[in-house]
Order: structure tokens, then C-alpha cells, then sequence
């Protein structure tokens, strides 16, 4: 991604964190100029890929100022009132399934006897490790039997899908924002359901799946015309041409002139397209891993009211998704299903010695964003 287009994506968090803060959807500790140490109240951080130095300031600060880390099991007992709180408590989560986890997290939780849990996307795991940026199932493997992390369900795919017939691009070189492709969604073709998509092929609104929007099915004749057309023009050489976006542009508009009629899916189709990924990813954990796997994280941190009931429904004891204006910390009582998080940034800003101005944070995070996508 070039310089200027992460700087304007970093640009693009002001208004939005902004809003944050406006409408509440964070812990009142993060805005609070208090420091003292929090009681009967267990925010839960959510990280995706890890940097040593970074992530050994949090946990140190953690460590210092007398913080436990929780495992699940324990932060569902605090929900239900099962256990009281031993001072001070946190839940670190991770998601996806990035490398760091073992090269950088696993280590250093180890060095400070702290847990966390992740929540993967089993489709995505390496068999062995390899160069990419996905875990491994041998890696996985023994940060679970170290007693470390404890794993959960990021769904089977983290799919987004297409929600609507406006064009927003086409697939070409330097769609995929993020080094794990999270960021392409998923269509149907001859090979199936799959976001390894071929140059050229029509990107349209797009959401997650279990953002609520019923799914946009394409129509494969005018996305077999725009990938026909970048195949004729040299492939992914096309994309070199100056005038590429314009002459895909009108290959996409004579096909769609010419070509059948898109459609939506049905409620059953969505439902049970829905049902399918929620299942598939703890049948397919608990085969590797040879545990239950009870919890589920929502991919972006978004749910509808359908894949709230779908996820009860499918046997998990617990959801996590995002701090929400209705709900942005975690106490005795409060529902397991929809816990909500907040990013890592804000570790800094629990009571504690060394605790942050909340400027700093903010202004980290921005440069951060300049520097890399966040898609969450």
C-alpha cells in the first residue's frame, strides 16, 4: 500500500475513535482521569499479530502494577459469579492465527506466567509451519499444552462477503490490505466458495458474514467477462496499463447491460450458510486439538441479532465481539454471549503506575495506522 493511502486510512480513525469516546463505547476507565486500581470489573484486550518490544511493555506493565491475567475459564466464572476476583484482572485475546503468537507471545506469557486465549480460523492453519504468516497446527498444539493460550472459534473462514451491487474495485495487485487476505471476500465459482479470487473479478459492498446483510450473489457472466478481460491484456501485466481501471470499467458495464440478473439470498440460505461456518470451525478445532471448543469470536467484532441466536444455537457457551455503547466493560451478571473488547492501545490506559496520557495513545495509534492496515 502506498505511503499516501495509509496515511489517509490513519486519517480516517479520527472521526471514528472520535465517535467512540462520543457514544460511550469505551470502559470508563480508559477516558477517566482516575487511577485507581479497578475492582469487580475485567476488561478483555484484543490483539491480532504481536512485536516483542511493544507487547513486552504491556505485559510488564501488567506485572508491575499487579494485574492477573485470566484464562476463559475463569473470566466465564467471574461472568456467572462463581469466583470472586483476586485484585485486579484482565483477558488478553488474540485473533486470526498470526505467527507472532508463537514466535512473540507465547514466549514472553511464558516468561511472566500470564495466560490468554485465542481464537482461530482453522481453514486458514498451516499443517507445518512455513513461511506464510498463518500458524501451524504443531505450533498451536504446544501452546495449548503449556497451559498458556486456550483456543476458541474465530468462525471457519472470517469471510466477508458481498452485501450489495455497487462496484468498488476490481481484484487486481494490492487489493489485500492485510498480509493474511482477511480483507478478500468470498464468492462462489467453479471451485467452489474461495477468496482466492482471479484478477479482475468485480468487487462490490461488502461485509462480514455475520454482519446481518443477507449475501449479494454476483452474476458470473460479468465477472467471467472482467477476468477474461484482464487475461487478455497480458494478466496481471494489465494492471500495469494506465488506462486499466477505465477500460475494466466498460468491459464490467457492456457485461452487465448484456448479463442475467444478480440476486440475493434467501433467509433460509443465510441462515443456514451462517449455522454451517459457526459448526464447521469447532468440528474442525476440537479434531486437531482434541478438546471442546466452547467460545467463538466474531470476525471484525460484528453480529447480528441472527448470528447471536445462531451462535447459542450452534453450542457455543460464549461470544466475544466489540465494546458497544450498551455494554463496554465486563462485570458479575453480565451475559456471556457478546462480550465486549477493546483494542490493545488502551492497555496503557488501566490504573496503574506508568498509566498513559490518553493523547499519546491515541496519537501511537495513528502512526501505527500509517504504517500497517488494521482492518478491525
Amino acid at each position: 500500500m502506498g505511503v499516501n493511502r495509509k496515511i489517509a486510512n490513519a486519517l480516517k480513525e479520527l472521526p471514528i475513535e472520535a465517535g467512540r469516546f462520543v457514544h460511550g463505547r469505551y470502559p470508563r476507565f480508559v477516558g477517566s482521569p482516575s487511577n485507581r486500581l479497578l475492582a469487580q470489573e475485567v476488561p478483555v484486550f484484543m490483539f491480532h499479530s504481536v512485536e516483542r518490544d511493544s507487547f513486552e511493555e504491556q505485559l510488564a506493565y501488567l506485572r508491575r502494577n499487579g494485574y492477573r491475567t485470566l484464562t476463559l475459564e475463569a473470566f466465564m466464572a467471574f461472568l456467572r459469579g462463581d469466583v470472586p476476583l483476586d485484585g485486579p484482572s484482565v483477558l488478553l485475546t488474540f485473533d486470526d492465527g498470526h505467527k507472532s503468537w508463537f514466535e512473540v507471545a507465547y514466549p514472553l506469557l511464558r516468561t511472566y506466567d500470564f495466560r490468554a486465549a485465542g481464537f482461530l480460523v482453522p481453514n486458514f492453519i498451516r499443517d507445518v509451519p512455513d513461511a506464510g504468516p498463518w500458524l501451524s497446527w504443531p505450533e498451536i498444539l504446544e501452546m495449548q499444552q503449556s497451559g498458556v493460550m486456550t483456543f476458541g472459534s474465530h468462525t471457519a473462514r472470517h469471510d466477508q462477503v458481498f452485501v450489495g451491487p455497487d462496484l468498488c474495485d476490481f481484484f487486481r495487485p494490492g487489493f489485500a490490505q492485510s498480509a493474511m487476505s482477511l480483507d478478500v471476500p468470498w464468492i462462489d465459482d467453479e471451485r467452489g466458495y474461495t477468496n482466492r479470487l482471479r484478477w479482475g473479478t468485480p468487487i462490490y459492498s461488502r461485509a462480514s458474514r455475520l454482519a446481518g446483510a443477507p449475501r449479494f450473489l454476483d452474476d458470473a457472466k460479468v465477472r467471467e467477462a472482467c477476468i477474461g478481460w484482464v487475461a487478455r491484456n497480458g494478466g496481471e501485466a494489465a494492471f500495469a496499463r494506465p488506462d486499466w481501471r477505465q477500460a475494466l470499467s466498460r468491459e464490467f458495464k457492456a457485461a452487465s447491460a448484456a448479463g442475467g440478473a444478480p440476486r440475493w439470498e434467501s433467509p433460509q440460505e443465510q441462515r443456514r450458510a451462517i449455522l454451517d461456518g459457526l459448526l464447521e470451525a469447532p468440528r474442525i478445532l476440537e479434531e486437531k486439538l482434541g478438546t471442546p471448543v466452547q467460545h467463538l469470536c466474531y470476525p471484525w467484532g460484528v453480529a447480528s441479532d441472527l448470528a447471536l441466536a445462531l451462535s447459542r444455537e450452534a453450542g457455543y457457551l460464549s461470544s466475544f465481539g466489540a465494546a458497544a455503547a450498551g455494554r463496554n466493560s465486563n462485570r458479575t451478571g453480565d451475559a456471556p454471549f457478546g462480550v465486549p473488547r477493546i483494542k490493545d492501545d488502551y492497555l496503557f490506559r488501566l490504573p496503574g503506575e506508568g498509566r498513559r496520557p490518553l493523547l499519546n495513545i491515541f496519537l501511537a495509534k495513528l502512526r501505527r495506522r500509517a504504517r500497517q492496515l488494521d482492518i478491525y
